[in-house]
């Protein structure tokens, strides 16, 4: 299994740790902090709905923020973000996770595909990895 991370290392173990580390940032840190900040005043509210919008290009910031919105959106209701009870699939709530969820998936898929394909190019791994290969020299990251 590769991330894109891992071309950015040259010990596979390293991307691996940094990956997880960006996960637990995005999908939990991130979305606690947007959320308190929506319990503030109206314009940390506004200040949050921006950092929303930045922090949904991480995965895992899509997902939780989209979990903990549906659950939470009686209380929500409740606490006057919202005038009535959101469908789940409203872009208040979830829909706007799901869209980004849905293109991320084919945008990161394909630009690991293509990362991993210019690799195989003699050229391009030295100019990467800065460093002169012979042919059949594998780099660190493979």
């Amino acid at each position: 299994k590769r991330y894109i991370t891992v071309f950015f290392f040259s010990k596979p173990a390293e991307a691996q740790v940094l990956t997880i580390m960006l996960h637990f940032v995005g999908g939990f840190l991130l979305v606690v902090a947007t959320f308190v900040m929506v319990l503030m005043t109206p314009g940390a509210r506004a200040v949050a709905d921006s950092l929303a919008f930045v922090f949904r290009f991480m995965p895992s910031y899509c997902l939780g923020h989209g979990i903990m919105w549906i659950g939470l959106k009686e209380v929500l209701r409740a606490i006057e973000v919202y005038d009535e009870t959101p469908s789940a699939f409203s872009a208040d709530l979830a829909l706007s996770d799901i869209a980004f969820l849905a293109w991320q998936s084919v945008v990161y898929i394909a630009a690991a595909i293509v990362i991993d394909n210019a690799l195989t190019y003699k050229s391009i791994r030295q100019v990467v990895y800065s460093t002169k290969l012979e042919d059949g020299e594998a780099t660190a990251a493979e």
